[in-house]
């Protein structure tokens, strides 16, 4: 190699290690043109390309960081960190399939390094292969049972295929090795919560706000405990301090609406919800809560917007046109209603919507005195009837013609819950005994 052949290849390592010290001090732009002088001097080398691809990827610059990494790899087939790198960018980028080839390419070379799997486990359970997602997490902690990052993502990858106390487990094994892990705390709580554990619930999320108080996701998620447990006026307090600390979490803000709701303040629900919509305006859900709360408001014109608007979103969702649909029959726009409800039962839903919307299909028939077709929708409605629901027994019976049996079964629902009484007076489905005396008696 001639002198000046040698010297251009000195200073175009310099600029490799250069570039590297500019790394380290964060100072991404000038590494980045650091790396690409070294390049243009011609050092092909697969570690100047893949230190490249990391800073490319700090900036942002997702696809160039890709095709660094692929040189990179190219020029050493055997690269580990370059294939696991790879399979973080195309993850980041929504190429799942590549991603998790690059990372089971990055495994194989690599089978000692416990970081690797997490990242294919990352990978596979967002793509839904959740079996083999687990699998791979537990290949992390067999190499590192100290990782605690797998704990997390394992306990949420047993969540979400129902095995919630495999998920608690882990959670558990993880707060063992590290008592303070906010993370942890947060998950663990939730799994409670969803198990129907909600004291332990509560005290775990309570420690994980103690650790962090800082931590607006974890103030979000006691505040669901809290709500969970009726708690509500301090559910509103926990809520209050999450916004504070994330005035963006839309979650909290649907979530302050739900409480409002529950306690009666339906116009404060609605200011919750609209402000929710103001940093999430297409979510259907919350359109939805939108529309029962201006409902409960009697704003109903309003409340139909807010269902249409929903609707637009996610035509496919049954409990969408249900309101709608019942929104509809309260303005007595029984045909409009009929074909709302229609539509609903073509698509899956709970077993308790289909139930309100075949009966709501059988009322509508009676009304305009088509009895085969009221038949039809009374025999979908019966086997759908919830077991020990006297309001819901109560409507059935109401639009079956059974007066006697529908007036016994609704005395018995509000003994049992004395706040329907308010909803019976409005209730289209008890139309058919209103006007019975009994009906006053019982209802007030």
């Amino acid at each position: 190699m001639s002198e000046s052949r040698e010297a251009e290849r000195q200073q175009a390592q310099a600029l490799h290690t250069a570039g590297n010290a500019l790394f380290e001090q964060g100072r991404m732009v000038e590494a980045i043109e650091s790396y690409e002088k070294a390049l243009r001097m011609g050092l092909e080398a697969s570690d100047l390309y893949n230190h490249l691809g990391v800073a490319l990827s700090s900036q942002g610059e997702l696809r160039a960081a890709s095709n660094a990494y692929q040189q990179a790899i190219w020029l050493e087939p055997r690269n580990a960190v370059a294939h696991n790198n790879l399979g973080n960018t195309l993850e980041i980028l929504g190429e799942l399939d590549a991603a998790i080839t690059a990372y089971r390419e990055a495994s194989q070379l690599e089978p000692g390094r416990a970081g690797i799997y997490t990242n294919l486990g990352n990978a596979l359970s967002r793509k839904g292969e959740m079996g083999a997602a687990i699998e791979a997490y537990h290949k992390t902690l067999a190499l590192d049972p100290t990782y605690l990052l797998a704990y997390n993502n394992l306990g949420n990858a047993l969540k979400t295929i129902g095995d919630m106390d495999g998920a608690i487990a882990i959670y558990r094994e993880g707060l063992r090795r590290a008592p303070d892990h906010v993370l942890l705390h947060t998950n663990l709580g939730n799994a409670l919560r969803a198990s129907g554990q909600l004291e332990e619930a509560r005290s775990v999320l309570e420690r994980a706000v103690e650790i962090n108080p800082g931590d607006a996701q974890a103030q979000t998620n006691l505040g669901n405990v809290l709500f969970s447990q009726g708690c509500y006026v301090e559910a509103l307090e926990v809520y209050h301090r999450a916004l504070a600390l994330e005035p963006a979490n839309v979650g909290a803000r649907v979530n302050l609406g739900n409480v409002f709701k529950s306690l009666g303040s339906y116009q404060a629900a609605v200011d919750s919800y609209e402000e929710a919509l103001e940093y999430d305006p297409k979510n259907p859900d919350i359109l939805t809560n939108l529309g029962n709360a201006l409902y409960d408001t009697g704003r109903i014109d309003e409340a139909m917007k807010a269902y249409q608007r929903a609707l637009r979103q996610n035509s496919s969702n049954a409990i969408y046109y249900h309101n709608l649909g019942f929104a509809l029959r309260r303005q007595a726009r029984w045909e409009e209603a009929e074909d709302i409800y229609q539509r609903a039962v073509t698509l899956d839903a709970p077993s308790q919507i289909r139930f309100t919307v075949w009966l709501a299909l059988a009322d509508i028939a009676r009304r305009r005195g088509d009895e085969a077709t009221q038949v039809h929708a009374v025999a979908q409605a019966r086997p759908l009837l919830p077991p020990n629901a006297p309001y819901d027994a109560a409507c059935f019976e109401s639009i079956a013609g059974n007066t006697d049996e529908a007036l016994r079964l609704l005395a018995d629902a509000l003994a049992e819950d004395a706040q329907r009484r308010e909803w019976a007076h409005e209730d289209p489905d008890l139309d058919w005994i209103r006007d019975d005396p009994r009906f006053a008696e019982i209802v007030g």
